[in-house]
């Protein structure tokens, strides 16, 4: 039918115009998926009520101008995957040899935030409401993150310093930083860790070049 050939056309154009038009579907990474998979789910039911003539068009659409978006995601899945490696699953290695159950802060949640058994404060908002909270929608304030630290009673705190313009508490001792050498899809190129309790300061740098003493390929302290 007219509306179905134009349903066709309409997500067609669409399809091509986030693969290499002015807004691409890349800058979303790995949560361009869903959008691709919407795409694929519109054209095939727009198939299932489509004359016959129209359907195997349909599927080619759905599928081959996909294709280009899912051979770039799954390439790009294995460099995601060793900055993960190499950045993340590090930041827990070292909590995990600090104290597996001491309060931490982090601003990127990820592996720390399903292997810490203790309590894990995100100083970005997305998992800690107090901050979100705190933030109402500008950067976090040192002083913000100063007084959340403190009442969570977290000993090490591990973020991207480049994400917090609002200012880092001067109270925090900072430590040393793992840093990937091409970083790509991370959220920042350096973890920096820093000490709440200037005691803990010489323990948990020891504890860091411990880490450093086995990195993998593409991380340098």
């Amino acid at each position: 039918s007219p509306v179905v050939a134009v349903l066709h056309a309409a997500v067609l154009a669409t399809t091509l115009f986030c693969i290499g038009g002015p807004v691409s579907l890349f800058w979303l990474s790995r949560y361009q998926a869903f959008a691709v998979a919407m795409l694929v789910v519109a054209l095939v039911w727009s198939a299932s009520v489509a004359e016959r003539r129209m359907r195997l068009a349909a599927l080619v659409v759905a599928f081959g101008a996909t294709i280009p978006v899912q051979v770039a995601m799954t390439a790009r899945a294995v460099d995601a995957t060793a900055e993960v490696r190499n950045g993340q699953f590090l930041t827990a290695r070292l909590l995990e040899e600090w104290d597996p159950e001491a309060p931490v802060a982090v601003n990127d949640l990820g592996v720390v935030a399903w292997t810490h058994p203790g309590r894990v404060i995100d100083l970005w908002g997305l998992g800690s409401y107090e901050v979100l909270q705190a933030r109402d929608g500008e950067p976090l304030t040192a002083r913000d993150a100063e007084r959340i630290v403190a009442a969570e009673g977290v000993e090490v705190v591990a973020i991207y310093e480049e994400w917090f313009t609002g200012g880092i508490p001067d109270s925090l001792t900072p430590v040393g930083a793992l840093c990937l050498a091409d970083a790509d899809v991370a959220g920042g190129a350096c973890v920096t860790y820093f000490a709440v309790d200037p005691a803990d300061a010489e323990p948990l740098r020891a504890a860091l070049d411990g880490v450093a003493d086995d990195l993998p390929p593409g991380t340098v302290h």
